[in-house]
């Protein structure tokens, strides 16, 4: 955080800044410090477990999640009990607001969870593809090559190096090529300087709509590469499981429960494209599919954040993220939802499962 205002002080700007992909770790700092005073000793030796076990394997995303659910929740005028931190075990917080407690677990999850490719598999490849390929002489031309594998990308140095050459081989004659293990290496078009720089601003949320990796050099690209697997991924299979086990196992069931979902690696405009009010019912099936079954009648809110983001407010400057509410049909029992708003499950979709 000192370097983060060291770098403000030598801006010649006056307004304050935070360097675009810094925000959400001054986000995690500014959450430790509020939440390190509200701790027990003990509590306060399992976050530095969580933190230091973040570091070491999975990454911080999870804990931030937490800590920044306890944030909204406190700005919500509830009261927050660290209830995991304190305990050991059961939800994330025990909150009471309006004289009325709630469970409330924080759950993280990656939009990559259930892809057959994943994010360090593809990485491996494109390492590969670019010390060993080479696309066109014209400069002013950049092909785009489709890797497509049937199910898993094998790891093994020899077959990438075959498709590191193979892309040579296809991105010179325009003839597709399938490999022995099943792989299809294709020519999909030849991009101009114009239309490379309009695929350059989508190719973000390319990626996350048609589960595909694509590998662009950082330098003038002679050769771009898509890839991905015939395989369907799964992760709304994986986050509806997700969820039930939190809900079984969790909560006690003596409260109304709040379970809040964030999706990691996705980007503002993909998640709202997910939601109700751009039109798609892929949440809103998700929710349906959790509110239907009465062994979960005690989840009474189900929230998914995702697409983080730095805002500006004046010359305050902050990191935050969208929220898509849902409410389950029993919500009407209680006097006051926890988190204001949200669309309301049919009471018609329950049943015994």
């Amino acid at each position: 955080m000192f370097n983060i205002e060291i770098n403000r002080l030598r801006s010649s700007s006056k307004k304050a800044r935070i360097l675009p992909l810094w925000h959400e770790a001054s986000d995690l700092v500014i959450g430790l410090g509020q939440t390190l005073k509200k701790l027990s000793p003990g509590a306060r030796e399992r976050l530095k477990g969580q933190f230091i076990g973040g570091l070491r394997k999975g990454g911080l995303r999870p804990l931030h999640h937490e800590l920044r659910t306890a944030n909204r929740l406190c700005r919500l005028g509830a009261d927050v009990r660290f209830n995991d931190l304190e305990t050991g075990t059961g939800v994330d917080f025990i909150t009471t607001q309006s004289q009325q407690e709630w469970e409330v677990e924080a759950k993280s999850i990656s939009i990559f969870t259930g892809q057959r490719i994943s994010p360090l598999d593809a990485d491996k490849c494109f390492d590969y593809i670019r010390r060993k390929t080479r696309g066109l002489s014209d400069r002013s031309r950049t092909p785009i090559i489709d890797i497509v594998v049937p199910k898993a990308l094998s790891m093994c140095g020899a077959d990438l190096l075959e498709i590191a050459r193979s892309c040579t081989e296809v991105c010179q004659s325009g003839i597709k090529k399938i490999l022995d293990n099943g792989v299809s290496i294709s020519l999909s078009e030849i991009l101009t300087d114009d239309k490379l720089e309009n695929f350059k601003k989508d190719y973000i949320n390319s990626t996350l709509r048609e589960r595909m990796y694509i590998y662009i050099p950082t330098d003038r690209p002679n050769l771009i590469v898509r890839l991905k697997s015939l395989s369907p991924p799964k992760f709304f299979q994986r986050l509806t499981a997700t969820i039930s086990d939190s809900a079984k196992t969790q909560f006690t069931g003596t409260r109304p429960g709040v379970i809040v979902v964030n999706i990691e690696h996705i980007s503002s405009d993909f998640f709202q494209s997910l939601t109700p009010s751009a039109g798609s019912q892929a949440l809103a099936s998700l929710a349906n599919a959790v509110f239907r079954s009465h062994k979960r009648a005690h989840i009474r809110q189900l929230i998914f954040t995702g697409g983080a983001s730095q805002k500006q407010l004046g010359i305050r400057q902050y990191s935050t993220n969208n929220m898509c509410v849902f409410n389950s049909p029993m919500e009407s029992n209680w006097p006051n939802a926890l988190f204001p708003g949200g669309h309301v499950r049919s009471s018609s979709q329950f049943s015994d499962r």
